[in-house]
This record gives structure tokens, sequence and C-alpha cells, in this order.
């Protein structure tokens, strides 16, 4: 019989999200059997791997747009190229769609939510999508600085969720609500 997701080694760690699977591991040996019984089961289940997306027990590996290495994330190098090569944008549509990029990325953007404020105030929500823009030199400005942070984004370390640490809230005032 096939062995089941239970046979795992204690040391794994997989982690789905929609169709994307990634699976880690302390040591090579674990992360391989643990690929193993994974495979085994998604077809015994029916489902097949793609295998232009396949990296198989790789120490750095590229998973929903971030370049994940041993304690360190960075924003891979497809999704920082496609956002520099974007113009400005001239209607709400690709003004969302800027937008929705960089939050994606918002973990490296220093006063990403300063910028992304600033640019969805040029916004109305209830307009078509088509809707052309009233970019001025300030919105532009906002735009560039976003593409400068993403372009120049450095890797972050991972957290270590075995350690004691501190949330902390960007609000001025108030009680910051975690």
């Amino acid at each position: 019989t096939l062995p089941k997701m239970t046979d795992l080694p204690s040391t794994v760690c997989v982690l789905q999200y929609t169709d994307d699977l990634i699976i880690s591991s302390e040591t090579r040996e674990d992360c391989e059997k643990a690929s193993i019984i994974t495979c085994n089961v998604l077809a015994q289940a029916g489902f097949k791997a793609s295998k232009e997306k396949l990296q198989w027990v790789q120490p750095k590996v590229t998973y929903l747009g971030h370049i994940i290495m041993p304690g360190l994330r960075a924003i891979s190098t497809d999704r920082v190229q496609m956002i520099r090569k974007m113009k400005s944008p001239q209607t709400v549509q690709q003004l969302q769609s800027f937008l929705g990029l960089v939050n994606y990325c918002r973990s490296w953007i220093p006063d990403c939510a300063i910028h992304d404020k600033h640019l969805r105030s040029l916004i109305n929500h209830k307009a078509p999508p088509k809707t052309p823009l009233n970019w001025t030199d300030e919105a532009e400005m906002h735009f560039m600085a976003l593409k400068k942070a993403i372009t120049t984004a450095p890797s972050l370390g991972l957290p270590n969720f075995w350690k004691n640490s501190i949330c902390m809230s960007g609000r001025r005032r108030g009680w910051p609500w975690v």
C-alpha cells in the first residue's frame, strides 16, 4: 500500500496554496522522502504534478513569485522585471493591476502604505475599469518610488517562530489592535 501523508518525517513541513505545494525539511533525506510520499499520495488521488514547475529537493526554490532559500526570501527576478517594465498607468484598471502586483511584495517596500494610499486616491471605485486617470506629477513620484523600491529590494530573513518576537504597528494614535 502507498504511504499516507501522516507518514511524513516529523521535521517536514508541507504548505499548500491552491495548486502549489512547497515541502521543507531540516535534512535533504527527509525532504526527498516527504517529496516521494507526497507525489505518491497525489498520484493515488488522481492528481498530476507539472514537470515545468517541479523543483525537486532544491536548497533554493521559487514559490508564489518569491525565491525561498535557507533563512531568506526574496522577490523573484521575473516579478521584479515585470514591475520594472510597467509604464505609468492610464486607466483605473491599469493602476489597480499595478497596485495588486506591488502590494503582493509590500514586505520589501518601505512606506508602501503611504504610496499606495496616494495612488488609490486617484481611483473612483464606481467608475468603469477603462476610466482614464487624472495622472499628476505627484502620482508619478509615488509610482516611481514604488517601482524603485521593488527593483532595489533586499532579501528578507525568515521569522524564527521559536524565538520571542514583538509585533509592531504603524498606528500613531490609540492602541495597535493586532
